[in-house]
């Protein structure tokens, strides 16, 4: 089980930018399409997603 922080459209800049937010793992965090494919890239089989939080937008 991986649990992580996603995006699902792309950061304006001055988050991009920001140290806090690298910090926080926010401004590091790549789109979800692209994490999902990443992990299947790696081997990993049969992989869903059991849940989702979501935040308010940026």
């Amino acid at each position: 089980m991986v649990s992580d922080i996603v995006l699902l459209k792309e950061l304006p800049d001055v988050i991009t930018n920001s140290i806090e937010a690298y910090i926080g793992c926010i401004s590091g965090a790549i789109m979800k399409d692209e994490y999902i494919k990443t992990i299947q890239d790696a081997g990993f089989q049969d992989v869903r997603i059991l849940d989702e939080t979501y935040f308010p937008n940026f």
